[in-house]
């Protein structure tokens, strides 16, 4: 089974490890991973195969396709 970990929060890349005890880490499996990827390309009310032609481009459509390139590139 593939895991894909999530960390929820901000910080600066300058702060310690301390300051991290507060980000909360999530670990998907293949399932979740899939449904969170398929959430965000419906929210972006767009197809992977036009989400990866727009990547590919270097231009995407919408702040939305943006968004879920970020998800989408990330989790798989």
């Amino acid at each position: 089974m593939t895991e894909t970990a999530a960390a929820v929060g901000t910080h600066e890349a300058t702060h310690t490890s301390e300051e991290y005890d507060d980000c909360e880490v999530i670990v998907l499996n293949d399932a979740e991973t899939k449904a969170a990827i398929d959430n965000e390309l419906k929210n972006a009310r767009i197809t992977r195969e036009q989400l990866e032609a727009q990547a590919a481009a270097g231009k995407f459509e919408s702040s939305a396709a943006r968004r879920a390139w970020f998800i989408v590139s990330s989790l798989g």
